[in-house]
């Protein structure tokens, strides 16, 4: 049976509300930006709407103030998450935010994932008061460690996808990722540039467990 666009969202929806008390590491994450009085809007940082950028599950949307021509808020065009990746700039928040994809998460544990691997994303931008997403290793970096930090990586969720893989797996699954997300980056011209940015990168940010004291999933 196919699940209709609402459903998809008021399902997004539910598991948003289960956060608050099933999710220690989403509440960690939480209290660290609010600690930090990293400028977001909390009520409404954590969105649910459909995408349409193939395979895209979520995203940090970073606005800087800019608008489209209809005076709708746009995203810096150089970060991963685009106005047309998530059905148009009616569906960017004004703020920085967490966007969910409802018609792509297939159950709570990948939704909470990709929350993490978000939020990941908010603590970095929050840290150094500013990301700059157009600078590749520095949008690597911050991928290495959602991609690290979230869960996504664990052997567990790698063998779901066909990757079963114990020794060097995690580290493989992180740089695979990441990868992918920088790709992207419309700084990025190729696979292979992307690719290279994570390897510049790689040794020092897979070990960054910032905010937590040590990895939070091994």
């Amino acid at each position: 049976m196919t699940t209709t666009p609402s459903a998809c969202q008021a399902l997004c929806e539910t598991w948003k509300e289960k956060l608050s008390y099933r999710s220690k590491t989403v509440e960690f994450l939480l209290n660290n930006l609010e600690e930090n009085k990293c400028a977001f809007n909390y009520s409404t940082l954590i969105q649910c709407t459909e995408c349409t950028r193939p395979g895209m599950g979520g995203g940090f949307a970073v606005n800087k103030g800019k608008l489209d021509k209809n005076g709708k808020p746009l995203t810096d065009p150089s970060t991963n998450a685009s106005p047309s990746d998530f059905g148009g700039s009616k569906n960017i928040p004004a703020s920085p935010a967490v966007v969910i994809c409802s018609n792509r998460v297939r159950d709570y544990a990948e939704f909470e994932q990709t929350v993490t691997h978000e939020l990941i994303h908010a603590v970095d931008q929050c840290r150094v008061k500013d990301v700059d997403w157009g600078d590749l290793k520095k949008h690597a970096c911050t991928e290495v460690r959602a991609s690290n930090l979230s869960g996504e990586c664990g052997i567990m969720t790698e063998a779901m996808r066909g990757n079963v893989e114990f020794k060097g797996g995690h580290i493989k699954c992180v740089k695979r990722r990441a990868g992918l997300s920088v790709e992207g980056n419309s700084n990025a011209k190729s696979k292979e540039e992307a690719r290279e940015a994570v390897e510049g990168v790689f040794g020092v940010c897979y070990k960054d467990t910032y905010p937590f004291m040590r990895h939070p999933k091994l």
